[in-house]
C-alpha cells in the first residue's frame, strides 16, 4: 500500500468518526416531548428547565431528562377505614381529580404525590367522621366532601397541583354491621308504623264516640219532644173533658187505665204470654167504674148537665 493510499484511508476513517460523533452529539442533544406532557431537564444534577411538547435541545452528556410529567387530568382512588362516634368502622371511598400545573414544583416538591393527597384528605376526613354516628354520616356527606375539596385545593397548590374536584362515595360499613343496622332501621320503621296505626285507631274511636254522643243527644231531644207533645195532647184532652164536666183527676185516671188496657191487648195480640198482677182486675174494675161515673150526672157540679136540669147524653 502506497503512502497516498494510507493517507486516504486515514482521512476516510476520520470522516467516519466525525460523522459518527456528530450523529451521537445530535442524538444526545435533540429530543421530542409528547403532547400533554412536560420533561424536567437537569444539568449536572441541578434543575435546568422544563421542556414542553415538541422538538427540544439539551447539552449533550451534561443535561439529562430526569422525569416526564403527564399534564392530563389524573384520578386517584382511596378507600380508608375510619371509626365513627358509635364505634363502627366504615370504608369511605373518595377520588380526587387533579392536574399538574407546575411540573417543577410537582417533581421537586413531593416524593409521593398520591400518598400526600391521601394524607391531606384524611387529616380533614378523620376528625369529621369520628364526631358523627353512622346514621348521621350519610346526611353530612356533601358537607364533608366540600370541606375536603377546599382543604386539598389549598394544601396542594404549593406543589404545583390543582385539585379539580373531589368525588366521595357512599360510606360502607362491614357486612355484619350493615345487617345489624338494617335490622335496627326496620325495627324503627315497624315502631313508627305501629304508632301511626294506633294514632289512626284512636282518631277513629274518638270520631265514633263523638258520633255516638251526637246520636244520643239527638235521640234525647226526640224523646223530650215526644214527651212534650204527649203532655200537650193530654193537657188538651183534660181541658176538653173539664169543659164537659169531668174533673181533671177523673180524666187522668181514665187515660191511665185505658193505656194499661191497650198495652195488655196489644201484647196479647202478638201471641205473647201476658202475665198480669192481682191488681189488674182491680184496674179494670176501676176503669169500668170511671166509665160509669162519666155517664152519671154530677149533681154537685154546677157545670154538669144534671145541675142544669138536663139529662146526660148516652153515647
Amino acid at each position: 500500500m502506497t503512502p497516498s493510499e494510507i493517507t486516504a484511508l486515514f482521512q476516510a476513517a476520520a470522516a467516519l468518526v466525525t460523522v459518527g460523533g456528530v450523529g451521537l452529539v445530535l442524538k444526545s442533544s435533540l429530543f421530542t416531548v409528547k403532547q400533554q406532557t412536560a420533561a424536567i431537564i437537569e444539568r449536572l444534577g441541578k434543575f435546568q428547565k422544563t421542556a414542553t411538547a415538541g422538538l427540544n435541545w439539551k447539552v449533550p452528556f451534561i443535561d439529562k431528562i430526569v422525569q416526564v410529567v403527564d399534564l392530563r387530568p389524573i384520578q386517584a382512588d382511596f378507600n380508608p377505614q375510619i371509626c365513627t362516634k358509635d364505634n363502627v368502622f366504615v370504608t369511605i371511598p373518595f377520588s380526587p381529580h387533579y392536574i399538574i400545573k407546575d411540573p417543577q414544583k410537582f417533581v421537586y416538591g413531593l416524593t409521593n404525590p398520591e400518598k400526600q393527597l391521601e394524607s391531606f384528605a384524611l387529616n380533614v376526613l378523620r376528625p369529621a367522621v369520628t364526631k358523627m354516628n353512622l346514621a348521621d354520616l350519610a346526611s353530612s356527606q356533601d358537607e364533608i366532601q366540600k370541606t375536603i375539596d377546599d382543604n386539598l385545593k389549598h394544601k396542594m397548590e404549593p406543589y404545583g397541583i390543582e385539585v379539580l374536584e373531589l368525588v366521595m362515595g357512599q360510606p360502607a360499613p362491614s357486612d355484619e354491621v350493615k345487617a345489624v343496622f338494617d335490622e335496627v332501621m326496620a325495627s324503627q320503621r315497624r315502631k313508627e308504623a305501629t304508632l301511626n296505626d294506633a294514632s289512626a285507631e284512636a282518631k277513629s274511636i274518638i270520631k265514633k264516640a263523638a258520633a255516638d254522643a251526637q246520636a244520643l243527644r239527638l235521640r234525647g231531644r226526640g224523646i223530650a219532644w215526644e214527651r212534650e207533645e204527649v203532655f200537650k195532647g193530654m193537657d188538651k184532652i183534660v181541658a176538653e173533658l173539664d169543659k164537659n164536666g169531668i174533673r181533671p183527676e177523673m180524666a187522668v185516671a181514665l187515660m191511665l187505665a185505658t193505656n194499661a188496657q191497650d198495652a195488655t191487648v196489644k201484647a196479647a195480640g202478638k201471641g205473647s204470654i201476658v202475665i198480669t198482677t192481682p191488681d189488674a182486675g182491680t184496674a179494670l174494675q176501676s176503669l169500668y167504674g170511671l166509665t160509669a161515673q162519666l155517664h152519671t150526672p154530677q149533681r154537685n157540679d154546677p157545670q154538669s148537665p144534671a145541675s142544669k136540669g138536663k139529662s146526660p147524653e148516652v153515647p
